[in-house]
């Protein structure tokens, strides 16, 4: 029986495309509404009042110190382009559950600040023109809707919303600090420091949060154009915009205000009432419905593209999942992102609209979401820099630059006719990731070693010398030896594939396989790791497409390889799961655990036997799947050319 069936996969992903929806401009207007909020409306005063003329060296201070924070998201969205944005991150560094809890504090603990940054912006609009409790809560519900129903149409849409909202509030920045510079006086910058460094390093710790955001965008990266050079450059604009407008803010607020700059919650409405008293109470307002709008606008789409993939990813219902895919509207999610909006703004109205305890879980969740952020990001960073660090961080301004990722590497010491331009060195000596300038690989292969039991029962492999050093150096040059070593091991050792001719008599065997089913697959992973069952079934994989990908099934059953755990209790494919498999079209399955069969039944092996059948190829005992995104990685597991022989290690790994 001759079995040989290739199916195509598709192309590997481009790292220069750029079909994207969100260009440079939109995107950087995205990272200003993110990062600029609802800050502007209070900050100036709040850090005037506890710092005084010194409150401008803190902005000046948060700025400087805001950049790596604001490259490192930059670095890691231009490379990872992912719907799951920080959880993606997260997972390549730290592993499953990291991810999950990252995206679970976004989604769930961040959001709470939508309601928050809406109820803001109503206090203010009211504020402005007088009017009862009540109104505010409508008002609220106002700024939200728009946000809401625009992203339904997906960022093409809201992107342009955004450029206009975000070109709007800067113009009336612009005009409120020009309008104030014939009433400023240098001289209110005396005594500089009434309240001391300590006052000033009460105004940093204020400004913090007026330059967070920039972790909102990650989400919506995969919908940039050429995210490699669009979302660097859009980050340096947002920087460089946000910054002079809260220096420039600060400045008029201390130079035109003087002693009474800190003594209002609203400074704005202060500066204009001084310079413009017909229109403050119209301007105050226009710049909280702008601000407001423009803060949920941008993390809208940001939250619904993380809640489909968490849906993807397995964190939550497989129904949620729908949009995830670059270029989707995730309208389920931002439903769900909608409900749950929803019940928070039913909270405020239960604490007679007391922000204070929602404003805690907002930041508390964002802090934790950011330690993990830059947690995971200072791993994978080494790991590019391998070696060619300064502190830990790359001695190269990763930050400006989306292709300086890896230190280079002198060949200089090479002979001519084998040097090439400079190489970057991104060795991690055998470790689960490493990575090139612009692609990350995940090691998936267990080691082989003398004596490892990869299947009980089956024969540990034996390594012995050849020709050892020492006796080499009678046949060479002075200086010159060598190592030569005889393995001998069974073909189910380590990580290794099945073809079909360990099935089938007559099966295609090693030699016999074709480059394109083993090599640069894309692949879909399924992160089983929850599950309560043993056997997963062809629900575990509805609601994705498979045809011509390989199939990843990430158990975590790998945690217990080469130890007794090992060997029973394995989770197995059903023969359901391996029919609905075999229908769509797979070109490969992989799974982390003992046997793709279940090894503890009749003795009947259905995955093996139809899956083989159909030249579908099975590679067994993989690891660190957990490490992979859902969607997008290619792998490859090429054993060796055998005739004549059904099953060998491979070394599998995974490219992102």
């Amino acid at each position: 029986m001759t079995v040989g069936r290739v199916t195509e996969g598709a192309a590997a992903p481009s790292t220069t495309e750029t079909h994207g929806t969100i260009g440079l401009l939109r995107g950087a207007s995205m990272y200003v509404a993110a990062v600029l909020g609802t800050g502007i409306l209070v900050l100036p005063a709040l850090a005037a009042r506890v710092a005084g003329p010194a409150s401008i060296v803190s902005v000046a201070a948060v700025l400087l110190l805001s950049i790596p924070l604001a490259g490192t998201f930059a670095a890691l969205a231009s490379r990872f382009p992912d719907a799951g944005g920080v959880a993606t991150f997260v997972r390549l560094a730290l592993g499953q559950t990291a991810a999950r809890m990252s995206g679970y504090w976004f989604f769930f603990g961040v959001q709470v600040g939508g309601p928050v940054v809406a109820i803001l912006g109503a206090q203010y609009v009211v504020g402005a023109f007088g009017g009862p409790g009540w109104l505010i809560v409508v008002v609220g519900v106002v700024i939200y809707i728009p946000p809401f129903v625009v992203n339904s149409f997906g960022l093409r849409v809201s992107g342009s919303l955004q450029l206009v909202l975000t070109a709007i509030l800067l113009f009336v920045v612009a005009g409120v600090v020009a309008t104030s510079l014939p009433v400023v006086r240098l001289d209110r910058f005396h005594p500089f420091l009434p309240h001391g460094w300590v006052g000033v390093g009460a105004a940093i710790s204020l400004f913090v949060w007026a330059f967070a955001g920039w972790e909102a965008v990650t989400h919506i990266a995969a919908e940039f154009r050429n995210p490699r050079r669009v979302i660097p450059l859009a980050t340096a604009i947002a920087i460089a915009t946000v910054g002079i407008a809260y220096l420039a803010l600060q400045f008029v607020t201390i130079t035109a205000l003087g002693p009474n700059a800190g003594a209002s919650p609203v400074p704005l409405l202060d500066l204009v009432s001084v310079t413009l008293p017909a229109y403050g109470a119209w301007i105050i307002a226009g710049i909280a419905l702008i601000v407001s709008m423009g803060v949920l606008n941008a993390y809208l789409p940001a939250l619904s593209k993380l809640g489909a993939s968490l849906g993807r990813d397995g964190h939550l219902p497989i129904w949620i999942a729908k949009g995830a895919e670059r270029g989707a509207i995730p309208r389920r999610a931002l439903f769900v992102a909608g409900l749950i909006n929803l019940a928070y703004f039913v909270g405020l109205l239960v604490t007679g609209l007391d922000l204070t305890p929602f404003i805690l879980i907002h930041t508390s969740c964002m802090v934790a979401v950011y330690a993990l952020g830059m947690l995971a990001a200072v791993r994978l960073l080494e790991r590019w820099s391998a070696g060619a660090s300064v502190g830990g961080w790359p001695s190269c301004l990763w930050f400006l630059s989306a292709d300086c990722s890896c230190s280079r590497a002198s060949t200089s010491s090479f002979p001519r006719r084998l040097r090439s331009s400079p190489s970057r060195s991104c060795s991690t000596k055998g470790g689960p990731v490493s990575s090139s300038s612009n692609r990350v690989f995940v090691e998936l292969s267990h080691v082989i070693r003398e004596g490892l039991i990869t299947y009980p029962g089956l024969p540990a492999p034996t390594i012995t010398p050849h020709l050892t050093r020492e006796d080499s150096r009678s046949r060479y040059a002075p200086g010159t030896e060598f190592a030569m070593d005889i393995i001998t091991m069974i073909g189910n050792t380590g990580t290794y594939l099945d073809s079909p001719w360990h099935r089938y008599e007559g099966g295609t065997d090693l030699a016999g396989l074709r480059l394109e089913t083993l090599v640069d697959l894309p692949t879909e992973v399924f992160h089983l790791q929850d599950s309560a069952e043993r056997g997963i079934p062809a629900s575990a994989f509805n609601g994705r497409d498979v045809a011509g990908k390989a199939v990843l099934l990430a158990t975590g059953w790998d945690r217990h390889f080469d130890t007794p755990a090992y060997a029973s209790g394995a989770p197995y494919l059903t023969a359901e799961g391996v029919d609905y498999l075999i229908e769509q079209g797979v070109v490969l399955v992989g799974i982390d655990s003992l046997n793709i069969d279940n090894t503890e039944g009749t003795g009947e092996r259905p995955a093996h036997t139809r899956l083989l059948a159909a030249g579908i190829h099975v590679v067994e005992h993989l690891t660190n799947l957990g490490s992979l995104p859902a969607s997008g990685a290619r792998f490859t597991a090429t054993p060796p050319r055998v005739e004549g022989f059904g099953t060998f290690p491979v070394r599998a790994y995974a490219r992102i």
